[in-house]
C-alpha cells in the first residue's frame, strides 16, 4: 500500500515537472511571469511593438516544396500538430494562425530540417492558435527520423524507417502502417497508438506508463511489459515511455 501511495505522488511530481517545463520552453513563461507579476518589471509597449503585434495576427498557409532526396528528418517545435506520411512529391504543408508559428524549413545533404522560434506569447497562443504541419515524402524509406514537439500531436504514415525517435511534452503519437527497425517513444502526457505492424511479436519490447494501461495486440498488461524476441526472427526493438497515458500496439 505504501509502495503504491509512492509511486502515485511520483506520477503526479513528474506530470507538474513535465507541464512546468514545457511552459518555460515553449512560452517563456519565466519570463513573462517576472514581467508581469514582480514588481518594478512593469512591461514597456512601444508603437513598433504595437504594430509588431499586429502583424503577427495575420494567418499563414502555404506549400513548399521539397528535395525529393530526404534521408533524415529533424523537427524541433514548440508547439504544432505534425503529420509525416507517403505522397506524390516531396513538400511541406502548413497552416499557422500567426505567421510567427511557421518553422524554419532548411534541407542539405539530405537531411531536412524543421525549427521553430520566437514563441513568447502564451495567452494568445492558447487562445486562438492553429498550428498544422504536414510533410510528405515520395520515397517509402527514411534513414532517421528526429522528432521533438512541447505540444502537439504527430501522425507518422505508410512509411519505412530504419531509427524512430519521438518526444513530445503533451500531445497523442500516432504511426500506422509503418516499419522500423528501432522505435524510441517518450511522452509526459498523452496516448501512443502503433497499428499496422507487420511480425508484431519479433520485436523486444520495452513499455511502462505512469498512468495509464499497455495493450499489445488486444492484451492488456498494466503499467509496465518488457519482451524479448527470439534471436533468430528478432526485427527490431520498440521503447515506449509515457508519464500519463495508454500504450496500444497492434496489427
Amino acid at each position: 500500500m505504501n509502495q503504491k501511495i509512492y509511486l502515485t505522488f511520483l506520477t503526479i511530481i513528474t506530470i507538474i515537472c513535465v507541464l512546468i517545463g514545457s511552459a518555460i520552453h515553449i512560452f517563456g513563461f519565466a519570463d513573462r511571469f517576472v514581467a508581469h507579476f514582480l514588481p518594478g518589471n512593469d512591461e514597456i509597449r512601444t508603437e513598433s511593438d504595437e504594430k509588431s503585434s499586429l502583424s503577427d495576427q495575420t494567418k499563414k498557409e502555404d506549400t513548399v516544396k521539397l528535395d525529393a532526396n530526404i534521408q533524415k528528418i529533424k523537427v524541433d517545435l514548440g508547439v504544432a500538430s505534425l503529420r509525416i506520411s507517403h505522397g506524390d512529391e516531396a513538400s511541406i504543408s502548413y497552416n499557422m494562425s500567426k505567421e510567427s508559428l511557421v518553422p524554419e524549413i532548411t534541407q542539405k545533404n539530405g537531411t531536412l530540417r524543421l525549427k521553430q522560434r520566437g514563441i513568447s506569447n502564451a495567452s494568445s497562443l492558447f487562445s486562438d492558435a492553429t498550428v498544422n504541419i504536414s510533410i510528405t515524402v515520395p520515397f517509402e524509406v527514411v534513414k532517421t527520423l528526429d522528432i521533438s514537439i512541447g505540444v502537439g500531436n504527430v501522425v507518422i504514415e505508410d512509411l519505412s524507417f530504419n531509427n524512430v525517435s519521438i518526444e513530445t511534452g503533451t500531445g497523442d503519437t500516432t504511426i500506422d502502417s509503418c516499419s522500423f527497425h528501432k522505435l524510441d517513444i517518450e511522452n509526459g502526457i498523452g496516448n501512443v497508438a502503433v497499428s499496422g505492424l507487420e511480425h508484431l511479436h519479433d520485436f523486444d519490447y520495452d513499455l511502462e506508463c505512469g498512468i495509464g494501461d499497455i495493450q499489445l495486440d488486444g492484451e492488456t498488461y498494466g503499467r509496465e511489459y518488457e519482451h524479448k524476441a527470439d534471436k533468430d526472427s528478432q526485427i527490431g526493438r520498440i521503447e515506449v515511455e509515457i508519464g500519463t497515458g495508454d500504450i496500444n500496439i497492434k496489427e
